[in-house]
């Protein structure tokens, strides 16, 4: 199954009504509006996040049947939902960021609702850095995720000893910050390949939101992401 059907099996209450995750009109205007800034999440909690991802990306992904509840750092700090929404979203026009800030913080619930029907711990660093970079990959390539390969990365990472050591010395509120912020981007870029799918873009806004995905990956990375592939034994990065 592709991650974007299982975004789409998933609902969230608003105002106490029902609908469909970011899913319409208000998602395609907020890409509509999008400039050429990249929306990005703070990287400095995994610094030097480059060599942690070599690090990561030497081990192949665990089988899908691993242990995940030993191997995953958790941010347990007290949410910052409003406020790490709201810095990201001030790469916006300041007419938009009100509206963007909900966006994110939305994506953020989406993202939840996955690590919970994928049996994550709540609060899963690990897979909130592969939503992160699985999202931006969907955008950059405009091509779909299965699930299966998206669970893959969050394993590969899970699996790294000097990821979990860096994570595990964060104090406990820049790891819930770091946690928040990497979901939201990830999740938001997902929605939007999503529903470029069902509405496209125009072609210049396409090509701002795929430029923001690219520069997304490139300060993940510290290289060129053009080579970056996603598949059932997780994420390679040529060199």
């Amino acid at each position: 199954m592709a991650i974007q059907r299982s975004i789409r099996s998933i609902r969230i209450t608003t105002g106490g009504a029902m609908k469909a995750a970011l899913a319409g009109a208000a998602l395609l205007a907020m890409l509509a509006m999008l400039g050429g800034a990249p929306l990005t999440a703070r990287a400095q909690v995994l610094e030097p996040f480059p060599e942690l991802l070599d690090e990561a990306l030497g081990r192949p992904a665990p089988g899908a049947g691993a242990a995940v509840g030993s191997q995953a750092p958790i941010a347990n700090a007290p949410p910052r939902v409003e406020q790490n929404a709201r810095e990201i979203a001030q790469r916006f026009p300041k007419a938009q960021q009100a509206a963007m800030q909900s966006t994110l913080a939305q994506s953020l619930e989406v993202y939840q609702k996955l690590e919970a029907k994928f049996g994550w711990p709540r609060n899963d660093v690990a897979g909130a850095v592969a939503a992160f970079l699985v999202g931006n990959y969907m955008v950059m390539k405009g091509a779909q995720v299965a699930d299966e390969d998206f669970v893959a990365v969050a394993q590969q990472l899970r699996a790294s000893p000097q990821l979990r050591s860096t994570l595990g010395r964060q104090s406990p509120q820049a790891l819930r910050d770091f946690y928040e912020q990497q979901a939201m981007v990830g999740t938001f870029m997902a929605l939007a390949q999503m529903s470029n799918e069902k509405q496209p873009l125009p072609a210049d806004r396409l090509a701002n939101l795929r430029d923001s995905a690219r520069a997304n990956l490139r300060m993940a990375l510290k290289r060129d992401p053009s080579q970056m592939t996603i598949g059932p034994a997780g994420m390679t990065v040529g060199p």
